[in-house]
């Protein structure tokens, strides 16, 4: 169809698939929200990317945690995770940072998507004295997993989770069950970025007064292609993307962009947590103090 300049979507498959192809026939791929070291592995020249490496998501429990006094943080952790690729890789990160940071990762779960029952899990850990908890889970199975935790009156002193623990859905059908569980976000609306407060606020009157931790993301991929696109002067694919490549992008709704010669801008991780029915970003340290787990029978 004559493209030459193509917005990506923010699967990481099919960005893959679409950037070998871009690259193949020279069309410049703008990627967001998918792994950069996928594209840094492969050098392309026609594809650039923002977002970060799997080994970078799966450290911000750990970064999020050390935050606390050291006196009352856990020691003892398990690493639960969906037995996927991405879940195989955030896992692998997760336990390497959580080490790192000289904490003990006696236990390393892989399960099926879907599962139904976690008590053995859950009892395992018991067991095990495990008083930290990381994972991958869709919001069905983190939804039903909170609630056997609390059927079997396990609180570990922290609980961090990728993917299910972030949708205004979790909250909603736990409730107060959900408060001092922590989740990744990509995004802020509470960030001191131009129009991040604005573009919150269109998107909860937009969506039922739902929030979003993930929109700015993709809209400061849109604005710094518009940016490029300007600077460059033409809508052409090479001088597009010429201006993309090691260039900077000030004042988006994600802050200062900065992209590598490679095409890659690598963005830091959010670590969010629920109070109350409303969510606030404990890590990077922005003065919100992160509050430990509170045990189901003091609450």
């Amino acid at each position: 169809e004559g493209l030459e300049i193509i917005l990506s979507s923010n699967i990481t498959p099919v960005n893959e698939a679409a950037g070998i192809v871009a690259e193949r026939e020279q069309v410049y791929y703008h990627i967001n929200t998918s792994w950069t070291d996928f594209i840094a592995s492969h050098e392309f020249e026609w594809v650039s990317d923002i977002f970060l490496t799997p080994v970078a998501a799966g450290s911000v429990a750990a970064e999020a945690i050390s935050i606390a006094p050291a006196e009352v943080q856990p020691t003892k952790f398990a690493v639960m995770v969906e037995n996927n690729p991405d879940g195989q890789g955030l896992g692998d990160g997760a336990k390497a940072a959580l080490e790192a940071k000289g904490y003990d990762v006696p236990v390393y779960e892989l399960f099926t998507e879907g599962t139904k029952d976690f008590s053995s899990i859950i009892l395992k850990y018991k067991q095990e004295g495990v008083d930290g908890l990381v994972t991958l889970i869709s919001p069905a199975d983190g939804i039903q997993f909170v609630r056997q935790m609390k059927e079997q009156d396990w609180s570990p002193k922290f609980i961090f989770g990728w993917k299910g623990f972030w949708p205004g859905e979790f909250y909603k059908s736990l409730m107060a069950d959900a408060d001092y569980i922590c989740h990744d976000a990509f995004w802020s609306e509470t960030l001191p970025y131009p129009g991040a407060a604005e573009l919150g606020q269109k998107f909860k009157d937009e969506h039922d007064g739902t929030d979003t931790v993930s929109a700015g993301l993709p809209y400061a991929a849109v604005q710094i292609l518009a940016m490029a696109i300007e600077r460059a002067g033409v809508f052409e694919a090479g001088a597009v993307r010429d201006e993309v490549f090691g260039g900077t992008f000030e004042d988006t709704v994600y802050g200062d962009c900065v992209y590598d010669d490679r095409g890659i801008c690598d963005t830091p991780m959010l670590a969010l947590q629920w109070k109350g029915g409303d969510r606030v970003v404990v890590y990077p340290d922005v003065g919100n103090t992160i509050e430990l787990f509170v045990p189901w029978g003091e609450r």
